[in-house]
């Protein structure tokens, strides 16, 4: 059987992915072994508190319960107001969230307020349709108690994301912007949130933001003080005649929200409108940014009682805070200057932080406008650019204008520029060509690359537009930095081009990997990055300039033919690059023609580290740190089976990040490739924080959904690997789903993760299932790969393992038969592949009572296995038993026995060195 691999990283040499899955291949592991699952989530417990329940609801609810039509699978969190659940929605097949409000205090006016402000939030997260505020499905009740049933989401709050770790200032940014996004769609149709604070955030593990808790408490415990004590908090919902959003849940002068983010005004009982959430989110933004809080409540408390209702009504316990001060400066600390966050961030956050709302902008939107990504990089100290000019159409795609008439034209021109490269000419091409070259199948694949396409070139648009009104017609920045950003954005143009045309002439791996190709397209989001574009410049000599964009031309055409896996064609185009790029003394454009040369020398790891490690330092010289992370998250790659040095260069990749701000291109191809260097080196939790590290920023790397697959495929490895087999089966379901949406049910990259996870389902019992998963995995190699092919063999040795581990096995024997005869035309009869199917050969024939059959196959088993100690370890322990069960030689399978102990112990295998103990034990009985 297969010896264990690690996962490569999605940067593998493409034309290997379909005869070498990107996948963990694990299914070598001895039936029935590995460490006991771990348990899951706990349960939840009786709440505390309640009085006078009935025996069924003093019962804690537990797995499998039902909430309405719901069924419980686990406890999420628990809290001052209720618990939150992960259930089961069995009509719609998905999982979501239940939020339950607590049991009986005995206060009947209390619990019916209670269940009102659940109703309450439901109804008024229900009103909003946005992307970044939690979804709610359903309302009802459950043991005479409200729930609401919202989407589930895997992931941390805002909050537990700023205190585990420090983050660039850029990727704190972006989440706060779309949780702002949030609270502006709800001020949009009138709800104000009152409690705005990062505990009220969810971010997912796949990096989207949803703003969460309207009107209603945090659910969960460990968060900040809930609100400020008042006598008067709140009408009981019984004194209103509405209901729902219509009750007036909270009276003129209660408190309500958090006092560390509340606006002044919500600290006298004022009413709150979208500029107090204005406040808040800016108190929370400045936490996030800076670490440290923008005023002391008591304070900021103070100097609301005496901006709004005069000196004499200053509460004493507030009074007691000592602060007397009116003044702004008095209450809001400037930020510290220790912390690099450009100076429009600073004055944004400030005025949001006035403490007259009347001093805060009119709204969401204006202060989001003010934070946007452009408007953040616009700090960026560029050098002066003369008297200024529109950039000549060639290297920089414009053609000159000058009257002022003709700017909004001119901003408007991406359609044209994309006439011939991506435009429906173009589309019917390719899916024609795609169904002449792998009919059905052609024809789905193209209607996905046609969509990924798409969505390409209307980033590739957006960008051009914005980088033209940025300079001519907003003003923000200056005509040289224009001319970089459409220089940026005319080579992914000329590189989208070259992938296109490709297209319209493919083959049938070329039709097969189209997808992942277009992912692999340079970033758009890049030539939005200011700072690294003008750090990198562009040569002032107009005739050298020519010769770097000529160079450039061939880059694009290079990178184009490598995400489609045409590598040969590529190599050669490469080398001549990196001939024509030295002589320009132009670092950036040498960098990247080393970058590819060292991407495409997957044959030769000496050459291919020697160029990758040039790259690394042209850029750096060049000041490239896209170019500089690119090539050392290679190299992590590259020198996977040298963890020390692979972790070196993971740091040089990490600060690279670092210093552009963080990057969910660059982040989530740097945690995919570390995981697989702590797989190599089995360093299973490692792995597992690194992937999860990648999941939660996956989705913020436009599409490189590739990058999924690979991560849950690599996590699914690493809890194999420490015996966790129920979440090592979820993490490979959820991976083998990500690639069926990529690339379509039948994909040859999934023979791998199939293989792994039908012998987990076997050692969970689940043999039907086992079976299946190794099935499918038959069914594609034979399909895809060809009768002859070596993966063929092993996944005949996967299905051969589950019948022998469900006691059939006659038809395991021949299983293990066919794989063994596939090796050996493929690879030769006394190669390594032929004996892991000859041991599963002998392990069949010892079941069915053949002993001494058995013995000539594991003999030239264990002799082929030199090169796989635990493999060869397996193997020595089953001849071991056959030639007891033959009754041949006693004390030579004494001493294979013991050579095997020997062998698992040297592999940290200690379970099967303990079974071969055990079974020394039993035989000298």
């Amino acid at each position: 059987m297969p010896p264990p691999t690690r996962p490569p990283s999605p940067v593998e040499p493409e034309e290997s992915r379909v005869t070498d899955p990107v996948t963990a291949d694990l299914s070598s592991v001895h039936p029935g072994g590995g460490a006991p699952s771990k348990p899951g989530p706990p349960l939840a417990t009786p709440w505390p508190g309640a009085t006078n329940p009935t025996q069924e609801e003093s019962r804690p609810v537990e797995r499998g319960d039902s909430i309405g039509r719901y069924v419980v699978l686990h406890e999420v969190g628990r809290g001052g107001m209720g618990v939150v659940y992960a259930a089961y929605d069995a009509e719609l097949d998905r999982k979501v969230a239940i939020k339950v409000l607590r049991g009986f205090t005995g206060n009947a006016a209390r619990d019916h307020d209670r269940q009102a402000r659940l109703l309450r939030e439901a109804q008024a997260m229900a009103r909003v349709d946005h992307p970044n505020v939690l979804s709610v499905f359903d309302v009802g009740t459950f043991r005479d108690q409200v729930f609401v049933a919202m989407a589930f989401v895997d992931g941390t709050t805002l909050s537990g994301y700023i205190r585990d770790a420090t983050h660039p200032w850029r990727q704190t940014l972006d989440l706060f912007y779309a949780a702002g996004r949030g609270l502006a769609a709800a001020h949009a149709v009138g709800l104000v949130h009152r409690d705005f604070k990062p505990a009220n955030v969810l971010l997912a593990r796949d990096g989207r933001v949803f703003v969460t808790d309207f009107g209603l408490a945090r659910l969960t415990g460990h968060e900040e003080p809930m609100s400020l004590p008042s006598p008067v908090e709140e009408l009981r919902a019984g004194d209103s005649p509405k209901t729902g959003l219509q009750a007036e849940m909270t009276r003129e002068g209660a408190v309500v929200g958090t006092p560390t983010y509340m606006a002044p005004e919500q600290h006298v009982g004022r009413q709150a409108d979208a500029r107090s959430d204005q406040f808040s989110f800016c108190a929370a933004l400045y936490w996030a940014l800076w670490r440290k809080r923008p005023f002391e409540p008591s304070m900021l408390a103070a100097a609301a009682f005496r901006r709004f209702g005069g000196a004499s009504t200053v509460p004493q316990r507030v009074a007691q805070g000592g602060a007397a001060a009116l003044d702004q400066l008095s209450v809001i600390e400037e930020p510290p200057r220790d912390v690099r966050v450009p100076a429009r961030v600073r004055r944004a956050i400030m005025r949001g932080l006035s403490l007259d709302p009347e001093e805060r902008f009119p709204n969401m939107e204006a202060l989001l406008d003010q934070l946007s990504l452009e408007r953040r990089q616009l700090q960026a100290r560029w050098a002066a650019a003369g008297a200024g000019f529109l950039l000549v159409a060639g290297t920089a795609g414009l053609v000159v204008q000058q009257k002022a008439a003709a700017k909004a034209e001119l901003c408007s021109g991406a359609p044209a520029r994309l006439q011939g490269k991506w435009d429906p000419q173009v589309d019917a091409a390719m899916k024609t060509a795609f169904v002449r070259v792998a009919k059905d199948r052609g024809a789905v694949m193209s209607e996905r690359a046609s969509r990924a396409l798409a969505d390409y070139a209307d980033r590739w648009a957006a960008g051009f537009r914005d980088a033209c009104e940025a300079t001519q017609i907003r003003k923000e920045v200056d005509q040289r930095m224009m001319e970089l950003r459409m220089l940026c954005l005319d080579r992914r143009l000329k590189e989208l081009d070259a992938l296109t045309h490709l297209f319209q002439a493919p083959d049938e791996a070329m039709v097969e990997k189209s997808v992942e190709a277009i992912s692999n397209l340079s970033s758009v989001r890049q030539c939005h990055e200011l700072e690294s574009l003008h750090l990198k410049g562009r040569p002032d000599d107009p005739t050298r300039s020519r010769a770097v964009a000529q160079v450039e031309s061939q880059l694009a055409q290079i990178r184009a033919l490598k995400a489609a896996g045409r590598l040969a064609q590529a190599a050669p185009l490469a080398q001549a690059a990196v001939g024509a790029a030295a002589p320009l003394g132009f670092r950036p454009l040498e960098a990247e023609a080393r970058l590819l040369m060292g991407y495409l020398e997957h044959s030769d790891p000496q050459a291919a580290e020697r160029d990758l490690s040039k790259a690394f330092y042209l850029a750096e010289a060049g000041h490239d740190d896209y170019t500089k992370v690119e090539a050392a998250t290679r190299l992590v790659y590259q020198l996977k089976d040298k963890y020390d040095r692979a972790m070196e260069w993971a740091q040089h990749a990490r600060s690279g990040i670092d210093r552009v701000g963080g990057s969910p291109d660059l982040e989530v191809g740097l945690l995919n490739n570390v995981s697989t260097v702590h797989l190599q080196a089995a360093h299973y939790a490692e792995a597992v924080s690194a992937v999860q590290q990648g999941l939660a920023v996956v989705d913020m790397a436009s599409g490189r959904d590739f990058h999924r697959f690979n991560l849950l495929a690599n996590l699914g490895a690493a809890y194999m690997y420490m015996g966790d087999r129920e979440r090592a089966v979820a993490a490979m379901r959820e991976a083998l789903s990500a690639m069926t949406d990529l690339r379509g049910p039948d994909h040859p990259v999934q023979i791998g993760t199939l293989r792994n996870m039908s012998l987990l389902l076997a050692q969970q019992g689940d043999y039907r299932s086992a079976l299946d998963a190794a099935n499918k995995a038959v069914k594609i190699a034979r399909t895809r790969l060809g009768k002859e092919s070596l993966t063929l063999g092993d996944s005949l040795d996967s299905v051969g393992t589950v019948l022998l581990m469900d006691r059939h096995p006659a038809e395991a024997l021949e299983r293990f038969q066919e794989g063994a005869a596939i090796k050996a035309k493929a690879a030769g009869p006394d190669s390594q592949d032929v004996a892991y199917s000859l041991d599963g050969v002998g392990q069949a024939l010892v079941a069915l009572g053949r002993p001494k059959e058995a013995l000539p196959h594991l003999e030239k088993a264990s002799k082929a296995l030199t090169g796989d100690p635990e493999q060869l370890a397996e193997t020595q322990f089953h001849l071991a038993q056959a030639l007891v069960a033959s009754r041949a030689d006693a004390a030579r399978a004494r001493s294979l026995a013991l050579q095997a102990r020997s062998g698992f112990i040297a592999a940290n295998v200690p379970d099967k060195a303990l079974e071969v103990s055990r079974w020394l034990a039993e035989v000298r009985r």
